[in-house]
């Protein structure tokens, strides 16, 4: 008898609030998740947690509350992520790859569907996400408010996000053949040979590419600011396996070893 693998549901996200400051943020997000079929949820280094005024907020969701895991970075928080979605309130610096909340959610779901472990991450209620949170992230979703006054409570905006993951779920329950096809065309389930790299190993080639590239002198202090955001960008926005980290990852080994036989010789010249 051949086993089927069961299908994610919208519980297999993450939901990601950051140094959240005010405790009742925390309990009414949970509250937001519940009622939108969403339960993981991890804070990263949070000011006030547990609290009794998160669990009066959750209003029926503490049971979140008492599954939820506490990182002490955000690095740690997504580390198992092999997609990450960051809400920001602006868009900063550099442009990132962004979409709406209603297609980001699209996305989020066709990932999951495909075993791919996702994140949709919130940022301090003052300030948001970093810039390093957001290179850290593949995607940017940004809720379209009224220009003159866009401001958000986290736990507004997480509810705005869970509504999107949970209508669009319900719309995929729909057995309707013309809404099956237009959702294949939009978010094509593409059969990939190796899974997602996760945040984790991202993290561990960033260090090592930064290393080897300085090693050799092609990314200089004068020079850093500019070209390493970018090349950030450029690795983030094409979605890396595993398999692909690895080979990369072997070219800077490849890369530092060249250095130190080219310094070796130099030395010997020298002598």
């Amino acid at each position: 008898m051949t086993l089927t693998k069961p299908v994610p549901t919208i519980d297999h996200i993450v939901v990601v609030l950051v140094q959240t400051s005010h405790p009742a943020n925390i309990g009414s997000a949970a509250r937001a998740m519940k009622t939108m079929g969403l339960t993981q949820l991890r804070l990263v280094a949070p000011d006030d947690f547990p609290s009794a005024r998160a669990d009066w907020l959750a209003a029926g969701a503490q049971d979140i509350l008492r599954s939820a895991k506490v990182y002490d970075t955000f690095e740690q928080s997504i580390a198992d992520c092999q997609y990450v979605v960051g809400t920001s309130a602006r868009l900063r610096g550099l442009p990132w790859p962004h979409l709406p909340p209603t297609e980001a959610a699209g996305l989020i779901l066709s990932q999951i569907s495909q075993g791919v472990q996702c994140a949709l991450v919130f940022g301090r209620e003052a300030r948001g996400l970093t810039n390093d949170e957001l290179r850290a992230c593949h995607l940017h979703t940004l809720i379209p408010g009224n220009p003159d006054y866009s401001v958000l409570n986290m736990a507004q905006a997480v509810q705005v996000m869970c509504y999107e993951l949970r209508t669009q779920w319900l719309l995929r329950q729909m057995p309707t053949e013309p809404y099956q096809d237009r959702l294949a065309m939009a978010y094509p389930n593409i059969e990939w040979d190796e899974p997602m790299a996760t945040a984790d190993a991202m993290t561990g080639l960033f260090e090592h590419l930064e290393s080897a590239l300085t090693s050799i002198n092609f990314i200089q202090p004068h020079s850093r600011n500019k070209l390493w955001p970018r090349l950030h960008r450029l690795l983030q926005r094409h979605r890396l396996d595993s398999k692909e980290v690895a080979i990369l990852r072997g070219l800077c080994t490849h890369l530092e070893r060249m250095v130190k036989t080219d310094e070796a010789e130099q030395s010997k010249k020298l002598k």
